[in-house]
């Protein structure tokens, strides 16, 4: 190369490249051999591939890279317009950033962290000695101590130790190499001890660290050798004691270990795991390859002589079965890159690289695109969705692919690790003879960044948080399942949990539970174009306010429904033979029913208001029990035959209105009936749109049926009225009537002076009245007449203008 590279300088001098001459000839006899079977190519459906991203250089004409984190930043070193040197290099979203050096002419930059903190080397302005740099997340270069000898970081992890070499005395007194790990500030030989000068150590290379403190690297105890420190206070573990060279470049967070070693007749790529030794094949039959890189999902990538003696980038998939394919063969058409050598790879199967383009080096970022479809099997062959082996191409989904999960019958897919995903889809159309369930454990995040659709075929259940937008159009059995996105519902919703989701119940979906189920819906707010059916005992609970569309319906029979912040009804509320209990306010706007029928018993806790042009059906048989404030405005229909109990409380109008119901009413002991005056009209039901007519109106309450009066009377002044003596308010109408209410509070009504509030008509005829206050000789006579039971009597229709049959006011 035109630039020294001190990290390449160290593991030529370990014996890690393999002798010319054995790699002369596996090359001549790899020419014109058959390659190995490649992976096979990803269905139509699936399009697995490779974007390839040009990272550039930082002016001058070569660039390599050599690590990667998992937010896609990549480390590597790029050469300047000045005289070509090579200076470590951060890339972050393919922008390229100078990290400098130590003030000699070149650095280079062989590993970064999630932090974006990156390790490597430089040399000092002497252009002789060099150091091992760490650059922080903003580019400040911190020296690592190494008593003042030649180092190389060649590694991070998360937590910020650094592993590398530096250069000083072996156990025979000779100047070589020593794996080093640099952590809370010290340096620390790899067989134990603070580097204060020689101790019991031997030569060899650190190259890599997980979260853990597990390091891989070499070591020269006999020959360069791949090993493993599980700390760095113990000994090394020769991986392969009998191989006659290699290295372990790559550690992921499970202790799986990847890299290479010299079997004698070839050079073997394999993956080491805690159950054995996995060789990852090669591109030719006699042809060489290294591994430089994997990832917490056992995706390993690196670099192999193909069948013409070129080096090519491949990718060994974790659950591809041991078998590598050519990076070259999954790139994007047009990419007009060949990868020569890819470094590293991140949880989201996002490589780190160099290819050629255009004749020149470059450092390239591979991103997945495209999709993978899950492996059904047969039967009931159920299976984790974080094993790779199960996936296409053996290649597991993220958050830069589609996916796709249906199966050959009932089949469970066990979701127990956290993933992300672009887009995902869970079963088939109606028709497939596939019936797949996703089964979400633990709570685990599922992260989508477009739509996790469930199809017909497909079920949804279990504990776990999907944070992204879901479509349901099959099936979802919530345990505890959390929707951070939207949620919408095509199909069925059922069963006994909480479903955390703003829903949105479309025209065709359904929420629906029966008995034993209780099934809480918390969100923000929901609405309903389609069916809320509860029955046989079940139980619905919503936290957010629901609103009912006007093609929604809410069926009830035998049910509970919760209501935590109200309901806002367009559609229909159907309660039928089992009755129901519903807690939480119910806005009937226009158009909107709510319909009791088939000698049904319903509870209402909480405030029920009905607009104009809105339904409160009880038919006959039925009966409406209701604690809360009812407001019938002007206009509303109160009908059907069956019987209202008001408990809480009866208003009619928003202001001076007309009520009519054709059924049958009782006041409790506990209502209150306010009765609102502003005039001596009886309000009709021009009051809805009549302001005027409303202003100078009295509150009307017409029923048909029977009115059991009870509980108290409240009467207040509307819009500033005043009541003068000779004035009367007729304000019942019935059918016939019953009781007599506990209480009347008139501290609300402004009366003239010398004016009094009469009732002595108001059980016979519902009449009050005000006259003038009586002369003293007459308050004998008062206290008589006051005594007097009236006899309850039917209203004349012809006298209130009112057809007692219909409860409706006559034109």
């Amino acid at each position: 190369t035109p630039v020294p590279e001190p990290a390449s300088a160290v593991l030529a001098a370990l014996g890690l490249v393999l002798v010319g001459a054995r790699v002369r000839r596996r090359r001549i006899a790899a020419a014109g051999a058959a390659l190995l079977p490649l992976l096979a190519v990803a269905p139509a459906h699936a399009e697995l591939r490779f974007t390839v991203t040009n990272l550039g250089t930082l002016g001058g004409t070569s660039s390599e890279a050599f690590a990667i984190n998992a937010s896609g930043q990549v480390a590597g070193r790029a050469t300047t317009s000045i005289l070509e040197l090579a200076h470590a290099t951060r890339w972050t979203n393919g922008v390229a950033q100078d990290l400098g050096t130590l003030g000699g002419p070149i650095s280079n930059a062989y590993g970064i962290n999630d932090a974006g903190q990156v390790v490597g080397d430089s040399y000092l302005a002497d252009s002789v000695r060099y150091r091992a740099v760490l650059w922080s997340a903003s580019g400040a270069p911190t020296v690592l101590d190494a008593i003042g000898k030649n180092a190389s970081a060649n590694g991070i992890n998360n937590a910020g130790s650094v592993v590398g070499t530096f250069r000083d005395l072996d156990l025979n007194g000779s100047v070589t190499n020593i794996p080093v790990l640099w952590s809370n500030g010290a340096a620390f030989r790899l067989r134990g001890g603070v580097v204060t000068g020689v101790s019991a150590s031997i030569g060899g290379a650190a190259l890599a660290i997980n979260t853990a403190g597990e390091i891989a690297g070499v070591t020269n105890a006999l020959t360069s050798l791949p090993a493993v420190w599980q700390s760095e206070a113990a000994a090394p573990r020769l991986l392969t004691p009998n191989a006659f060279g290699g290295a372990a470049t790559a550690i992921n967070n499970a202790g799986a270990i990847a890299g290479y070693y010299d079997a004698g007749l070839r050079n073997r790529v394999v993956l080491w795991q805690p159950s054995g030794e996995t060789d990852l094949g090669s591109l030719a039959e006699f042809g060489y390859s290294f591994a430089y890189g994997l990832n917490d999902r056992g995706d390993v990538v690196g670099m192999a002589v193909d069948s013409r003696g070129s080096n090519q980038g491949f990718l060994r998939p974790g659950g591809s079965g041991g078998a590598m394919v050519n990076l070259n063969a999954m790139l994007v058409p047009g990419s007009g890159a060949e990868v020569t050598t890819a470094r590293a790879i991140n949880v989201y199967g996002q490589i780190a690289g160099s290819a050629t383009i255009a004749g020149q080096t470059r450092a390239v970022l591979l991103t997945p695109t495209g999709s993978v479809a899950w492996q059904a099997g047969a039967g009931s062959a159920n299976g984790s969705f974080a094993d790779a082996t199960r996936w296409e191409q053996g290649f597991l989904p993220n958050k830069f692919l589609d996916a796709s999960i249906d199966s050959a019958g009932l089949q469970t897919v066990f979701f127990n690790q956290p993933a992300s995903l672009k887009n995902l889809t869970l079963g088939a159309n109606a028709g497939s003879p596939g019936r797949p369930t996703l089964l979400m454990t633990g709570g685990n995040a599922l992260q989508i960044a477009g739509v996790f659709t469930v199809l017909p075929t497909g079920t949804l259940t279990g504990d776990g948080v999907v944070a992204g937008n879901v479509l349901n159009r099959g099936t979802v059995l919530p345990t505890n399942l959390t929707v951070a996105g939207s949620f919408t519902n095509q199909g069925l919703v059922a069963g006994s949990g909480t479903l955390n989701a703003a829903v949105a119940n479309a025209s065709t979906g359904q929420l629906r539970s029966g008995a034993g189920d209780l099934l809480l819906v918390n969100g923000a707010s929901h609405s309903n174009a389609g069916v809320i059916d509860i029955r046989a005992g079940g139980e619905q609970q919503y936290s957010g306010a629901l609103a009912n569309a006007a093609t929604g319906r809410i069926l009830l029979n035998d049910a509970v429904l919760r209501l935590n912040n109200g309901a806002t009804n367009a559609g229909q509320v159907q309660v039928s033979f089992g009755g129901a209990t519903v807690y939480g306010s119910v806005a009937t706007t226009t158009g909107g029913k709510v319909i009791l029928s088939g000698n049904s018993q319903t509870t209402f806790f909480d405030a029920v208001s009905v607009d104009s042009g809105g339904e409160l059906r009880v038919s006959n048989g039925s009966t409406g029990v209701f604690f809360g404030q009812v407001t019938q405005r002007t206009g509303a229909l109160f009908t059907g035959t069956g019987t209202k109990f008001y408990e809480g409380g009866l208003s009619v109008g928003a202001s001076p209105g007309l009520g009519l119901d054709a059924g049958s009413v009782n006041f409790g002991i506990g209502n209150l009936y306010t009765a609102e005056i502003g005039g001596t009209t009886a309000c009709k039901a021009a009051c809805a749109t009549d302001a005027a007519l409303r202003d100078s109106s009295f509150d009307k309450y017409i029923v048909s049926g029977h009115l059991a009066l009870g509980g108290t009377l409240k009467l207040v002044s509307w819009d500033g009225f005043t009541g003068q003596i000779g004035q009367s308010f007729d304000l019942f109408d019935w059918g016939s009537s019953s009781g007599t209410f506990s209480s009347i509070d008139a501290s609300g009504l402004a009366l003239a002076p010398g004016a009094v509030l009469d009732t002595s008509q108001l059980v016979s005829a519902g009449i009050v009245s005000i006259t003038a206050v009586p002369e003293p000789g007459t308050w004998a006579l008062w206290a008589c007449g006051l005594g007097v039971l009236l006899r309850v009597r039917a209203r004349r229709p012809a006298a209130t203008g009112v057809d007692p049959r219909r409860g409706q006011e006559m034109a």
